[in-house]
């Protein structure tokens, strides 16, 4: 497979540019932008649709509202009944699903290659026909509010949707994009059909696809059969102009044998899209990069308070968010705080030199890997064409890492995860409040109904 090579040429510039220059073809389909990487090693295709809207757009009322609009848009048509969509896709062998975030949306579709054409047609007749039958709508909904109920009893989901609300409070991004159980229960199949002749017809559009020449053939289908207009390209996002602040949050929850904790906060939009990425997202790495992470090695296995801990700096367009995510028992949870202090204050001031090496040799060989499947590398070509980035970084990645020193990661993890600028979330049981009053925590008690 072409993609193969260009990862074993990753440490190659000039090859992995080569490679990019002569696979990586652009074109316009009546206004619409398609990037399209050109292989005929397998018999297969992978096609990603990217509309430049998403949850920001659903409005404060309707939260939700594209999530569920792209989850429920096989729910039937003028022709076809939701089984006979979900049946024939899946007789054609078509893997399809969407991707909703705040700033964008995805749809992504791949298959075979003899069965590109009716399969991408029913694709395109359900994007231009879906109607949004009332009653499999409201089945939906029930289930979608059944599940939010139920996050009570799964803590660790819980926690993560708290986090996210609190660490964005107030910077325009910082609610679900599933949104919460008063919007969903306000959506109607109206609204659905609305959300879905804007995205058809307002909303700025481009193709991602990987595949042979079959691939052609899609620009008629998409004339034809999706009927799609090109909408505005200029769009703007609320900018991020501070950081929320400290504050540590506990939230009691019935029946918790566990407290589960998130540390974070959002970057700002002056934080994101600077040279410096890679050595950002580095720092998140080093910490909580799987079994190798400083955070595993310390909470884990000289401590052993918990059996897994991960932490990210991860980018968006005109914010990001910083992480770390572990969990320990009730009982622990001071000695669990203080060793992820630990963790970073030692990291901010000196880095080990063969931990160091390590990581980084860590760093460019999951890379690669993901980039191992197609579909995978076509979302980082449409990740960088997002947020305005070149190609170019994929194969420069090696050498970015390469440019990382001790030194220049210690002061990153400083800037990143000062415990004293983070946004703190416990869930557990409602005795951990007293245990943080005693240790001097200014902890916040909050009601976890208040969240869903």
């Amino acid at each position: 497979m072409k993609i193969a090579l260009l990862l074993a040429l990753l440490s190659a510039n000039t090859f992995a540019k080569n490679y990019l220059d002569e696979n990586v073809k652009k074109f316009d389909w009546n206004g619409i932008e398609v990037v399209w990487l050109e292989d005929d090693s397998l018999p297969t295709y992978d096609v990603i649709f990217y509309f430049g809207s998403g949850a920001l757009d659903d409005g404060k009322d309707k939260r939700g509202l594209t999530e569920l609009t792209f989850s429920e848009i096989t729910s039937g048509t003028p022709k076809f009944s939701q089984s006979q969509l979900v049946e024939s896709l899946e007789f054609f062998g078509t893997s399809y699903g969407s991707q909703v975030t705040h700033e964008f949306s995805s749809f992504a579709v791949s298959g075979l290659n003899k069965n590109f054409h009716p399969a991408l047609k029913l694709v395109c007749h359900v994007f231009n026909q879906a109607q949004f039958p009332k009653n499999e709508i409201e089945k939906s909904k029930r289930r979608i509010l059944s599940s939010m109920k139920s996050m009570i009893s799964n803590h660790g989901a819980l926690a993560d949707h708290i986090f996210r609300i609190e660490s964005m409070k107030d910077s325009g991004y910082g609610y679900p994009t599933t949104g919460f159980m008063k919007s969903i229960g306000r959506l109607k199949s109206a609204d659905l059909q609305k959300r879905l002749e804007d995205l058809n017809e307002k909303t700025f559009k481009r193709i991602y696809m990987r595949g042979d020449k079959t691939l052609k053939d899609l620009e008629k289908i998409v004339q034809n059969d999706c009927n799609w207009k090109q909408g505005e390209k200029s769009k703007k996002l609320p900018e991020v102009k501070a950081t929320v602040g400290h504050k540590v949050l506990l939230i009691p929850v019935p029946n918790a044998n566990q407290a589960q904790v998130r540390v974070g906060r959002i970057m700002t939009t002056k934080e994101v899209g600077t040279d410096d990425h890679v050595l950002k997202s580095f720092s998140g790495k080093f910490l909580g990069g799987g079994f190798s992470g400083r955070l595993i090695q310390e909470l884990r296995v000289k401590r052993g308070l918990t059996y897994s801990a991960g932490a990210f700096v991860a980018e968006q367009k005109k914010y990001g968010r910083i992480g770390i995510s572990t969990f320990t028992k009730n009982e622990t949870l001071l000695p669990l705080l203080n060793a992820i202090n630990d963790v970073v204050v030692e990291n901010s001031t000196s880095v080990d030199k063969k931990t160091f090496t390590l990581s980084t040799n860590n760093a460019k060989g999951n890379f690669l890997l993901g980039l191992e499947s197609s579909s995978d590398f076509l979302k980082n070509l449409m990740y960088f064409d997002h947020i305005g980035r070149s190609y170019d970084e994929i194969y420069e990645y090696s050498s970015d890492i390469d440019a990382i020193t001790p030194e220049k990661l210690a002061n990153e993890i400083k800037t990143n995860f000062n415990l004293q600028e983070q946004v703190i979330v416990i869930v557990g049981d409602k005795s951990l409040a007293k245990d943080l009053k005693a240790a001097g925590y200014k902890a916040q008690i909050l009601d976890y109904k208040d969240y869903l």
